[in-house]
């Protein structure tokens, strides 16, 4: 591991020969692998993540590896990849099928994810949020009533026999092109069905002027007694994060943000995440937090968003020495 370069973002440490799960040409991941979503099931962590193939076409994947041979490096791709295809054509994720997020509940693993159509330009069917469903993590079924709702980049916790979602949406509950976002929450007794909570983002955003004027991707992790969530800011760009910010809460409804944000930032230009980062999916393992993200970057300008050719690989940075629950005391 090699250390961050600036010592305001809570000492991570990248790891030095990022990325972790980099493209492979010629495959499902010829162009993009992003989103990492990681969930413990039995004794073997399940790593979910998104690629785009020759084709266009967004599809996710899973890599896997167990409890004991844990490092936070070395997975193995499973051999079956894509596990989670595009629909069929007019579907509402005929193009892309992406941001998965996963928990596992009463045996059954709930794989929720965006959805977009290849009409999406023509505006008859919205960025909506689908459900795959499994009994081993591997193979999934799509809900056949999919999708759930309109929406975009969930992120799942199964709590006092509900399940809570996070996700993306804009006022106009629109197709998601050039506009806005804002974090809020729907609830599930069974999965499968959703009501929003309220009518009111969760995650306030910041002023117009500061890192986290917009917000996106949030991932959540729980430790003792606190749920902590890591999102993607910009002061600038609606949906090219410079920035992670930590926010805590005890009920996944009323959160507070960490006073000390930014946590972590993207890498210097000509970093393989010189451009924007997304979706830290992060968990802890003894003493370290474990934090895997997308990075974009293209070697011209870092500072225009998904300016081409470039590409989006997911990377790897550990943290040691501090509890993150302990930055909210007296605050949560």
């Amino acid at each position: 591991m090699s250390g961050n370069r600036n010592h305001r973002y809570l000492f991570w440490n990248r790891y030095e020969k990022n990325p972790v799960i980099p493209v492979v040409t010629q495959t499902w991941k010829h162009a993009w692998t992003a989103n990492p979503d990681i969930l413990l099931i039995g004794n073997t962590y399940f790593l979910y993540y998104r690629g785009q193939g020759t084709d266009g076409k967004d599809r996710i994947g899973v890599m896997t590896v167990k409890e004991d041979d844990f490092d936070g490096i070395t997975f193995d791709d499973y051999g079956n990849n894509p596990i989670i295809d595009v629909g069929t054509s007019g579907t509402f994720d005929s193009q892309y099928v992406l941001d998965p997020a996963a928990v596992e509940v009463d045996g059954k693993i709930f794989l929720y994810y965006s959805g977009i159509s290849s009409t999406r330009q023509e505006g008859s069917i919205p960025d909506s949020i689908g459900l795959a469903v499994s009994d081993d993590g591997y193979n999934f079924n799509k809900y056949e009533k999919n999708p759930l709702f309109p929406g975009r980049a969930p992120e799942v916790v199964y709590k006092d026999g509900k399940f809570h979602m996070l996700y993306q949406k804009n006022e106009s509950l629109g197709y998601f092109i050039n506009q806005d976002f804002s974090i809020y929450l729907a609830l599930s007794e069974d999965g499968y069905h959703f009501e929003d909570y309220g009518n009111e983002p969760v995650v306030e955003l910041g002023k117009s002027d500061e890192w986290d004027a917009h917000i996106v991707t949030p991932r959540i992790f729980y430790e003792d007694g606190i749920y902590l969530m890591i999102f993607a800011g910009d002061p600038r760009h609606y949906d090219y994060s410079r920035y992670f910010g930590l926010a805590a809460s005890k009920d996944l409804i009323n959160w507070k943000k960490y006073p000390g944000n930014p946590i972590y930032r993207r890498g210097e230009a000509g970093d393989w995440d010189e451009g924007g980062i997304w979706f830290p999916s992060f968990i802890k393992v003894k003493d370290t937090y474990y934090m895997w993200y997308e990075g974009y970057g293209n070697g011209k300008d870092r500072d225009k968003s998904f300016d081409k050719p470039g590409y989006s690989q997911i990377g790897l940075a550990t943290l040691t020495g501090i509890n993150l629950k302990d930055l909210f005391v007296n605050i949560v």
